[in-house]
């Protein structure tokens, strides 16, 4: 009896150790194989240099440890946005790509965008069809821009003197500043409201030899050389920051209109222009006496 009862111990004992053992041997396992777990990834093919053009060629999906991969890698879903782009680091054979390592072939600088110079901004004006030359308006063409409305939308406040006309004030042919239009609406206003002692209509040049860049949705080259009338009910200006705040503003307290310029000419006319009830009485009584 006793013999046997040590026999059924010694064998508990044994499935015990060899449970700790199992037990053992499988988190010793786990310990060594964490973070093996295998991810695909996009992978060079061949020793790639800087400026490779990145393909389907040159390029392969190939399993990965997680371990040694971050989540900048390429992976094989991405290869239609990165097919085209250039390498800016060497890649060796085998080793994953990143995104870091490679200029996207994207072009930032596509559509009306484009079309910008340095330090302007696009802004886009309604338009009529007698506006728009009647639809032969075109990208690359220059205009002048009227502003007609009520003088006591630019008036100075009463206490305020009308800004002063800086000195030295002649530009030759460069475009008034956002500035120079403000106080030449200023002074024009106040001069209107002196003489007829009421607010009244008037119209200004507000800017000069602005640039046409698009019409409707048409812009470049292909427009410009477009003779075709069209209908559009839009036209974009390239303009300074400043002048184009002063039009947007402009065109809450009043009405705009174009003037085309020959496609030589770009004086610009010494402000202020102004065109009021005055000056109209005497064009006409100037006209009747010719």
């Amino acid at each position: 009896m006793n013999k046997n009862i040590a026999l059924i111990l010694s064998l508990l004992l044994g499935v015990a150790a060899a449970a700790l053992m199992f037990s053992y041997i499988q988190k010793t396992t786990e310990a060594k194989v964490k973070g093996w777990d295998m991810q695909t990834v996009l992978v060079a093919s061949e020793d790639l240099p800087v400026g490779t053009a990145l393909s389907e060629k040159n390029t392969a999906a190939r399993p990965y440890p997680s371990k040694y991969i971050s989540g900048r890698v390429l992976t094989p879903d991405a290869a239609e946005v990165v097919f085209g782009g250039t390498l800016t680091v060497a890649a060796e054979r085998g080793k994953p790509i990143m995104w870091t390592d490679v200029k996207l072939p994207i072009d930032t600088a596509i559509g009306l965008a484009a079309d910008l110079a340095a330090n302007t901004r696009a802004i886009t004006i309604p338009i009529t069809q007698i506006s728009s030359f009647n639809g032969m308006l075109r990208p690359g063409m220059y205009v002048d821009i009227l502003w007609t409305g009520d003088s006591s939308a630019i008036l100075p406040p009463p206490d305020q003197a009308p800004a002063e006309e800086p000195e030295g004030g002649d530009s030759g042919s460069a475009a008034p500043s956002a500035a120079d239009v403000q106080n030449m609406m200023l002074r024009t206003g106040s001069q209107v409201a002196r003489n007829a002692g009421q607010p009244t209509k008037l119209t200004t040049v507000l800017l000069q030899n602005v640039l046409v860049i698009a019409v409707g949705d048409q812009h470049g080259s292909q427009a410009a050389g477009t003779a075709k009338p069209d209908a559009y009910s839009t036209i974009t200006l390239m303009l300074p920051p400043e002048s184009a705040r002063i039009l947007v503003h402009a065109m809450s307290s009043g009405a705009i209109n174009l003037l085309l310029r020959h496609v030589a000419e770009a004086d610009i006319e010494k402000g202020p222009v102004l065109v009021g009830p005055a000056e109209v009485s005497a064009f006409l009584k100037s006209s009747t006496q010719k």
